[in-house]
């Protein structure tokens, strides 16, 4: 069987691409994305006092929308940060009289 065969059908049906293959594939998404970037054209849009509202809006509620997923998790990030406390003894003469 050739070898170079064998790799290529190793690779489709073992799951997970190799970390050469993943480069690859986001150096191609890069380049692709890049290209996209150059060809656009120019607008000429009018943009209307309204705009300046809406991105504002839409602003304030990315920055609202990152306060509540902050405060959803904040036990679990200061747990990441905080250093484990000693544990106190357990022997008899730690025991309260």
């Amino acid at each position: 069987m050739d070898k170079s065969m064998w790799s290529a059908h190793q690779w489709r049906y073992s799951g997970r691409p190799s970390v050469g293959r993943r480069v690859a594939n986001l150096m191609l998404f890069g380049l692709i994305f890049l290209a996209m970037l150059d060809v656009g054209r120019p607008a000429h849009a009018y943009l209307d006092p309204g705009t300046g509202s809406l991105m504002l809006q839409m602003l304030l509620g990315g920055v609202a929308g990152l306060i509540m997923v902050g405060k959803l998790y904040w036990h679990r990030i200061i747990t990441l940060f905080r250093r484990n406390p000693e544990k106190p003894e357990t022997g008899p003469e730690s025991s309260p009289k």
